[in-house]
């Protein structure tokens, strides 16, 4: 579940939130108080985080992946001068 938005700011401080699910399309409205608004806020970073590194793992996997076809290729004398 990730915010969406803001809806209210009750007097005490607390805010109402709109929650989504970017899975499943579920919604909910969910009262928070500053510190949970910013241990969720700390969750989203870190599940962002997690997502970057897996993204940055598998471009890195390809580009072996890649290399090592190349590698392959020339070694096998399957490049020629004219392919460049």
């Amino acid at each position: 579940m990730v915010p969406v938005s803001i809806l209210d700011v009750h007097e005490d401080g607390r805010y109402v939130v709109e929650l989504a699910c970017a899975n499943c399309e579920a919604a909910s409205l969910t009262v928070h108080d500053d510190a949970s608004l910013e241990a969720l806020d700390t969750e989203l970073d870190r599940g962002l985080l997690m997502i970057q590194e897996a993204l940055d793992t598998l471009v890195l996997a390809d580009e072996l992946e890649r290399i090592d076809r190349f590698a392959a290729a020339l070694h096998a004398d399957l490049i020629l001068p004219e392919d460049f």
